[in-house]
């Protein structure tokens, strides 16, 4: 993990959505997704529950942010 891929799953989870951490990141939401598979992906873990209306954390994903 690097510290990029940290703000940045910080960041969707302080706004709860992908599109606008995106923007707030000053990224483009297929580079943001495309980070967190990659996270999620080396932990082989899910951090986010995605939704139509946003996402939320996973029991894991709490856990990850906490830490």
């Amino acid at each position: 993990m690097n510290i990029e891929q940290f703000e940045i799953f910080k960041t969707i989870t302080e706004v709860k959505s992908f599109t606008k951490a995106a923007r707030k990141l000053n990224f483009t939401q297929p580079a943001i997704s495309t980070q967190i598979k990659i996270l999620e992906q080396t932990y082989n873990i899910a951090l986010f529950e995605r939704h139509n209306h946003g996402v939320q954390l996973t029991e894991a994903g709490q856990k990850f942010y906490e830490y």
